[in-house]
This record gives C-alpha cells, sequence and structure tokens, in this order.
C-alpha cells in the first residue's frame, strides 16, 4: 500500500490544500493533508468523486498520491510574495522529515474531503505560481520556527535551469551575521566546483554535510528551488 517517500514537489499555476479522510479496501482510515497542483483546479466535487478528480487530473501522479499526515504553516521566516507583486507576507509550509507518505491510488476505495485551503494565502484565489512543501526539517526545528530567530539571511545560487535559495536562522545567541557569511562562502565555494564538474551526488552530500553542522549549532537551513 504504502510507496516510496521522494524530493519535495514543485508546480506552477493553481495550488489547492485539501484537509481529507482516506478509506483504503482494507477497511484502514488516515486523516491529513492532499495537494492539487496545475492549471486545472477544482473545489466542489458535486458531479464527480475527489479520487476519481485526481485519477483524471493532468500535471499528477495517475497512479500514485502523497498524503501528508501533517503540515504545520511556519511563523518565520515570512516572505514577500514577490510573483503576486503585493505587501503580503507569505508563510512556508512543513511536514515533519521522513512523514510524507505515497499511496497507490488502486488500494483507495475512498477520499473524503472535509475542508479546502489555498497554498497560497497571499493570493486572492488559488493562484500559487510556486508553492513548495519543506520536507527537510525536523519536528525540533519545525517548532523553533514558529518562535523569533535571533538572526535570519538568505543566499541566492544561480543554476543551470533553476537556481535555489538557502535560508539560515539562528536561534544561537553567540553565532553572528559575519560567521554565516563565512559558513555560506566555504560551502558554495565547494559545491559550485562541484557542480562545475557534474558531481551532483558529492555536491547533496556536501549539502547535508554543512546543514548538519549547522543544526548542532541551532542554525537551521534549508532550500527553497525556483520554480520552471
Amino acid at each position: 500500500m504504502l510507496l516510496n517517500n521522494f524530493i519535495a514537489f514543485s508546480d506552477g499555476g493553481n495550488c489547492v490544500k485539501y484537509k481529507v479522510i482516506i478509506k483504503f479496501f482494507d477497511e484502514t482510515e488516515l486523516k491529513g493533508y492532499v495537494f492539487s497542483h496545475g492549471y486545472d483546479y477544482k473545489i466542489e466535487f458535486d458531479d464527480i468523486t475527489f479520487l476519481d478528480y485526481l485519477k483524471n487530473k493532468k500535471h499528477t501522479y495517475r497512479d500514485s498520491i502523497y498524503f501528508y499526515p501533517k503540515i504545520v504553516e511556519l511563523k518565520y521566516p515570512d516572505t514577500k510574495d514577490y510573483n503576486l507583486n503585493t505587501n503580503c507576507k507569505s508563510h512556508f509550509d512543513a511536514t515533519p522529515q521522513g512523514e510524507r507518505q505515497r499511496y497507490a491510488l488502486k488500494d483507495i476505495s475512498n477520499i473524503i474531503v472535509e475542508d479546502i485551503y489555498k497554498c497560497n494565502k497571499c493570493s486572492d484565489g488559488y493562484w500559487a505560481s510556486a508553492y513548495d512543501i519543506i520536507l527537510e526539517l525536523n519536528r525540533e526545528e519545525i517548532d523553533l520556527l514558529q518562535t523569533k530567530p535571533i538572526l535570519s539571511k538568505s543566499y541566492y545560487m544561480s543554476g543551470d535551469v533553476a537556481g535555489t535559495t538557502y535560508f539560515f536562522i539562528s536561534y544561537n545567541e553567540n553565532l553572528n551575521e559575519t560567521q554565516i557569511d563565512s559558513t555560506w562562502n566555504e560551502y558554495i565555494l565547494i559545491v559550485k566546483k562541484l557542480r562545475k564538474e557534474h558531481k551532483y551526488k558529492e555536491s547533496r552530500k556536501k549539502y547535508l554535510e554543512m546543514k548538519n553542522q549547522c543544526r548542532n549549532r541551532k542554525l537551521i537551513v534549508f532550500l527553497m528551488h525556483d520554480k520552471i
């Protein structure tokens, strides 16, 4: 029934977050959230079941569904939604690391929609333009990001196809901005060289090493990719 986890999704267009109850043919049930992305979306299901909607939907995995038992809106960092050209502050959604699940649609007998939410609260409708759920934070980090950090910084790295923004959120009183800059500069110098040599696995390994070292210093690190 349960399929493997993969990396975070990204997509453009509309994004709708559904609070659901998933019922399986083996009579088990799960409560949590699923998402629908793309330029076609639906918020009323009088003429079609939500399960059939997902099976027929474009821009999604037609044979399976990602399921999130828990979604937490992070209070920090808050960022302007530049995609909508507003002054609205948008907040990232996160699910604890390793807790996202993927299920085969053929194993599901029904999905009951309990509530519907905008992915982007800054939008008048369901247009999200860009949306990710952060999958790389543990529960302790998610809890910390509900409190005001001592220092926050972000850095941008351009890529061959799309760029990446790295967020550094500090809860360490003994860590200053210069030290965070130094951590970033040391990391990016190595990673740019690895990527130039097409050593992407080594680049990913270096990121995880840097992230874990920062975690031990009460410096939370996560990244967001540009949408293409």
